[in-house]
């Protein structure tokens, strides 16, 4: 939501301050329409469980597509004392569809009889690692980013806060927005 004085924006890559700051794009950008394919294809080649969607959340729009990615050995697994579920820990890669970035974060991923549930993106979670697992996993994935044309950012460029005044539509941050918030937001 945005405070009175803020201007709300919907497209970072209009705003000169915002592309300032970010690397330039990949000469061949990816399409919005084949970031999913291109997951998909990064979890079968790491043989990797996989979710990746576009408009993840059942209501409101999102400005990334998102992909949980995790394996089902010791490296991921949490020890869980409901013997009717599995917690993971696992990848959670982002990529914007309104500019070629992807940053990559450490989340958490449940299952039980009843479905799944994975823990929100935030800023704070990206280059988190608290797994030699998912840390190694996150450098492989990030590596293949460049020739899918793509750009991985780390959590020290996403961190820079915005310009007072601006503001991006996001139900992920109630606090101070970041680069992060411009790229990668979720509003209803």
């Amino acid at each position: 939501m945005t405070a009175a004085g803020e201007t709300s924006v919907t497209d970072p890559m209009r705003v000169p301050w915002i592309v300032a700051h970010l690397p330039p794009p990949p000469a061949h950008a990816i399409a919005p329409d084949a970031i999913e394919p291109a997951l998909a294809r990064i979890a079968s080649r790491y043989c990797l469980l996989s979710e990746a969607h576009d408009d993840i959340y059942d209501f409101g729009t999102t400005s990334f597509v998102q992909a949980t990615l995790w394996r089902d050995d010791d490296g991921f697994r949490v020890p869980s004392r409901d013997t009717g579920s599995k917690t993971h820990r696992c990848l959670m890669v982002m990529v914007s569809k309104l500019a070629p970035y992807a940053v990559i974060a450490e989340s958490q991923r449940w299952r039980n009889p009843s479905g799944h549930a994975v823990m929100l993106p935030g800023f704070d979670k990206v280059d988190a690692f608290t797994r030699p697992a998912t840390r190694e996993l996150a450098e492989m994935i990030g590596a293949e980013f460049e020739t899918l044309g793509m750009i991985r950012l780390s959590g020290t460029q996403v961190a820079i806060p915005l310009l007072d005044g601006l503001a991006f539509p996001t139900n992920l941050n109630n606090g101070p927005q970041r680069l992060f918030d411009a790229l990668f937001h979720w509003f209803d």
